[in-house]
């Protein structure tokens, strides 16, 4: 078949293959295999210097590492929600907002040493909304090949979500480094070999080795001494020793995740925007960053990033306020009723926690505390990670706490709280559905920023949820490797310019 614009397929008419969604696999830390191409194994590393990241336990999955470092994305996104180039190196949209024609980068190799074209990223996009359509490739029309190097995607109405889309696809297996196998398992120790740079240049990490413990403690101290070169995770309280300790440099960055508190609208209780409020008033999100996070992270005012370019920064958190929080369950017909052996209460509510995270249970903890004392008694449950999926998917809960996937751009916001027909949380919650799909239809960045700031205030005013705390993650370098200037993003993304240390002449 020619590839001069060659029309490759009618979304219209494709049966969607559903399995997790990426959105859940994300947010549980699935690894989602089936979310990457793999190509063929080739022969072991080359001779160099390894550079060595140790895992904190054997039960950490290591695909998404894995994906991180090897795969080359096809657009990226910044903490400020722009879109920048990867593999994708520019692109045009028509007057009406419904043709994009994207250019790829010249010269762009996979792992197999196969030059990719057009046609290859117009596949993966194929692949990917067959797999599960992101809200960005809801309105794709049909996808045309032009030449090697260019591909158009056609709409069937303006969507200011597909470049985010892009960013969140599948990407291409092109990256700095490649797995010594295919498939790499979740439990796995793989190693990662240096590939030359785009103008052949060797890799100045020449294969990436990790290495699992059995503790964050025996981790950490394998970092001090010289035995691993990046601790992949700082717990809270190896942190502030790893920051004093000579030649460690520890480099934290926000995760575009919020802790939350979810709600179940469809309880009868919880259809009370009144109760919704009330609940966000009584609980201290100060005491659950300093007693529960080691301070690490940022409070948060809702899922909308204050990062964010079009982001409403005047919004604030909402304030504890407990006695606030108790005239508004009287107003909402809640008032205090006698109780048993745990006192007054006004509305019992089970809370389900992923039985994987010690710190969800803690917090889990505090917010029972908080709630009790203005006459919500909320009961943690524990439940393995299937199950908390099976059960948030169906809508059998009253409250769940995860840390919930936001973004650096809308499209988390699209897939969690707007009409997306994929949702994975049957919460119930419809008040921002509108707003959301003003953003998505937005054609010009001023709409975008007043339907972005609607969002923004819906969700605060009527909210579906206790929006906690943006979720900080820190990150350990030994002293064999310098690293480039901190940006805020995760350092992992630039593993490719480490260089090693030049060794210190004679004193």
């Amino acid at each position: 078949m020619s590839t001069s614009s060659a029309v490759l397929t009618s979304c219209t008419a494709r049966a969607a293959r559903r399995r997790v969604p990426w959105l859940l696999c994300l947010a549980l830390g699935l690894g989602g295999a089936a979310c990457e191409r793999t190509s063929a194994v080739r022969a072991g590393p080359p001779a160099g210097a390894p550079l060595t990241i140790g895992l904190t336990s054997g039960s950490i999955d290591v695909r998404p590492l894995v994906r991180t470092l090897t795969n080359a994305p096809l657009v990226s996104t910044g903490p400020d929600g722009r879109a920048a180039p990867g593999l994708l190196q520019r692109w045009t949209v028509s007057d009406d907002g419904r043709t994009w024609e994207f250019t790829l980068r010249a010269g762009v190799v996979d792992h197999d040493g196969n030059r990719v074209t057009a046609r290859d990223i117009v596949e993966l996009v194929d692949d990917q909304i067959a797999y599960e359509a992101l809200a960005g490739l809801l309105d794709v029309d049909r996808l045309e090949v032009v030449d090697d190097q260019r591909f158009r995607i056609h709409l069937r109405a303006p969507s200011s979500l597909l470049l985010e889309a892009l960013t969140l696809t599948r990407a291409v297996p092109a990256g700095p480094f490649r797995p010594d196998r295919s498939p790499v398992e979740a439990d796995s120790s793989p190693t990662l070999i240096g590939q030359p740079g785009p103008d052949g240049t060797a890799p100045t990490v020449t294969h990436v080795i990790f290495r699992r413990y059995d503790s964050p403690r025996s981790a950490w101290a394998a970092l001090l001494r010289d035995e691993i070169d990046l601790l992949h995770q700082v717990s809270g309280d190896a942190r502030p020793f790893l920051e004093r300790e000579p030649g460690i440099e520890v480099r934290p960055f926000l995760r575009p995740f919020v802790l939350t508190l979810g709600l179940n609208v469809a309880h009868p209780a919880l259809r009370s925007t009144l109760v919704r409020v009330a609940l966000n008033h009584a609980v201290d999100r100060r005491e659950i960053l300093e007693g529960d996070l080691g301070g690490h992270g940022e409070i948060a005012t809702g899922p909308v990033s204050l990062r964010h370019w079009a982001a409403d920064r005047s919004v604030t958190p909402y304030a504890y306020d407990p006695a606030l929080a108790s005239r508004l369950l009287d107003e909402a017909g809640l008032p205090m009723r006698p109780g048993g052996a745990r006192g007054p209460s006004r509305l019992e509510l089970t809370c389900l926690v992923p039985d994987d995270s010690p710190t969800l249970e803690r917090v889990a903890l505090r917010l029972q505390r908080s709630l009790h004392a203005v006459g919500v008694h909320l009961r943690p449950l524990p439940v393995p990670p299937g199950e908390f999926e099976t059960r948030v998917q169906a809508g059998n809960f009253d409250a769940y706490l995860m840390t919930v996937l936001s973004g650096h751009g809308p499209s988390a916001l699209y897939h969690m709280w707007g009409p997306y027909p994929g949702r994975w949380v049957n919460h119930g919650y419809r008040a921002a559905e509108p707003a959301l799909e003003e953003l998505r239809r937005a054609a010009t960045d001023e709409a975008f920023a007043r339907a972005l700031q609607r969002v923004q205030r819906v969700l605060i005013d009527d909210p579906p949820a206790v929006f906690l705390v943006w979720d900080e993650v820190a990150r350990a370098v030994g002293r064999r490797f310098v690293v480039p200037p901190g940006t805020g993003r995760d350092i992992l993304s630039g593993l490719a310019q480490w260089r090693p240390r030049e060794p210190e002449g004679p004193t």
